[in-house]
């Protein structure tokens, strides 16, 4: 996933938001269902993927073409409280 960054501007933030905001979701609580399980090798797969999908957002942000509608902007600003929310979690817990 990480190539992607490199080919990925002047695209819609709505994407993102549409697309890879619940696919990190659904592996950030699959990583918590091994954790809960004891898997610490699957739980450490799935919180890379988790933060693979995240660093992809710089690019999304590279001229992005639906910035100016407020369709955008409020999905936006909640899925990256929602990112600094994960981040806080996985720093206290390693």
């Amino acid at each position: 996933m990480p190539i992607l960054t490199a080919y990925i501007s002047n695209t819609e933030l709505a994407f993102f938001i549409q697309y890879f905001l619940p696919l990190a979701a659904k592996c950030r609580d699959t990583a918590q269902k091994h954790q809960t399980a004891g898997n610490i090798i699957q739980q450490k797969v799935y919180e890379a993927l988790v933060h693979q999908m995240w660093a992809l957002l710089p690019a999304f942000c590279t001229k992005p073409t639906d910035l100016t509608q407020v369709s955008v902007l409020q999905p936006m600003a909640f899925c990256l409280c929602r990112y600094e929310y994960f981040l806080s979690r996985r720093l206290t817990t390693d």
